[in-house]
C-alpha cells in the first residue's frame, strides 16, 4: 500500500465527517434563526452564520462531486429519500405536531 493510497483513504473519511459537521451546523443555524426571539440572538449574525455554512456545504458538494462522484450520489440519494419519507409520513397524518410545554391543544 502506497502513501498516496493511505492519504486518500484518510482524507475520504475526514471529508465525510466534515460534511456531516457542516450539515449539522446548517440545521442548528436554521433552528437558531427560528428561535432568535426566544434566545435574544441578532438576526444578522445568525443569517451570516447560515450563509457561511451554506458556502462551505457548496464547496464540499463540488469537491465530492469532482473527487468521489459515487459518494455524492449516495449522499444526495439519502437526502432525497429522507425528504420523500418525511412527506409521506406527514401526509398519512401519523405524526402529530408538537407544541411548547404548557400549551393547550384541542384533542
Amino acid at each position: 500500500m502506497t502513501a498516496e493510497t493511505v492519504l486518500r483513504r484518510r482524507c475520504g473519511r475526514s471529508t465525510l465527517l466534515a460534511h456531516r459537521s457542516a450539515l449539522a451546523l446548517a440545521v442548528f443555524g436554521a433552528a437558531g434563526y427560528r428561535r432568535r426571539v426566544d434566545t435574544g440572538s441578532n438576526a444578522a449574525i445568525v443569517l451570516l452564520a447560515i450563509t457561511v455554512t451554506a458556502v462551505v456545504l457548496a464547496f464540499f458538494a463540488v469537491d465530492t462531486l469532482k473527487n468521489a462522484p459515487w459518494r455524492f450520489v449516495t449522499i444526495a440519494s439519502i437526502a432525497l429519500l429522507s425528504v420523500v419519507l418525511e412527506a409521506l409520513v406527514r401526509r398519512t397524518g401519523r405524526v402529530r405536531p408538537t407544541a411548547p410545554a404548557g400549551a393547550n391543544l384541542p384533542t
